[in-house]
């Protein structure tokens, strides 16, 4: 058995015994937006907060100026460049937007 399938088998067992929460489904804006509204918020307004946060991250990224959230996370532009293949001897490069969450992200 290779080592992928013996982890996989192994992350069954831990959640079928209740060790290990089941992975869930990502959450979504409209569901971002309803956990928002009942802090204070309306519906509208909460969706109108995701939507210029998103709108000013993808401003500063495409300037390629990185965004610094504090216990939080930073957004990024890598270049990322794709290996001479047979179909393209040529090395590619493109720009991919990455997050990487604060160390505190994970501890509280």
């Amino acid at each position: 058995m290779s080592f992928r399938r013996k982890t996989a088998v192994s992350v069954l067992a831990l959640v079928a015994c209740g060790a290990l929460a089941a992975p869930s489904a990502a959450m979504t804006k409209v569901e971002l937006a309803r956990a928002m509204s009942g802090k204070g918020l309306t519906n509208a307004q909460a969706t109108k907060a995701i939507d210029a946060f998103i709108r000013e991250v993808k401003k500063s990224l495409r300037t390629g100026e990185p965004v610094y959230l504090n216990s939080f996370g930073n957004f990024a532009v890598e270049h990322q460049t794709r290996a001479p293949n047979r179909t393209s001897p040529t090395p590619t490069s493109r720009k991919v937007p990455v997050f990487r969450p604060d160390k505190s992200f994970w501890s509280k």
